[in-house]
């Protein structure tokens, strides 16, 4: 019992970590110095950060009414983040986001 406990909290960990890094948008943007992943990894975290708190403060009001303007707050913030990462990249790497935003999008 205690060996099938392991190994579910193995497997829960590892399945985690591959989901975090499922979501980076700098997954597979090649030549990424270690300043820009520290950077990029900031800005993700901020995002998420604001993105639930945006949630949350939401839920709790439960005024659903305004959903369009929700709706249109969040493709703003989601636009600004997209646009804050891309700006840490080099010329030669903004096909790569651009790759992976498609991938996202769909």
């Amino acid at each position: 019992m205690i060996v099938l406990a392991v190994i579910l909290m193995a497997i829960t960990a590892t399945y985690a970590q591959n989901r975090v890094e499922a979501g980076s948008c700098c997954q597979n943007i090649p030549g990424l110095s270690k300043e820009q992943k520290s950077s990029i990894t900031a800005l993700e975290q901020q995002h998420l950060k604001d993105m639930q708190e945006k949630q949350d403060t939401r839920r709790k009001s439960g005024n659903y009414a305004d959903r369009e303007a929700y709706q249109a707050a969040v493709k703003r913030k989601v636009t600004d983040h997209r646009n804050a990462v891309r700006n840490l990249l080099h010329t030669e790497q903004k096909p790569f986001l651009t790759i992976f935003r498609r991938r996202e999008d769909r």
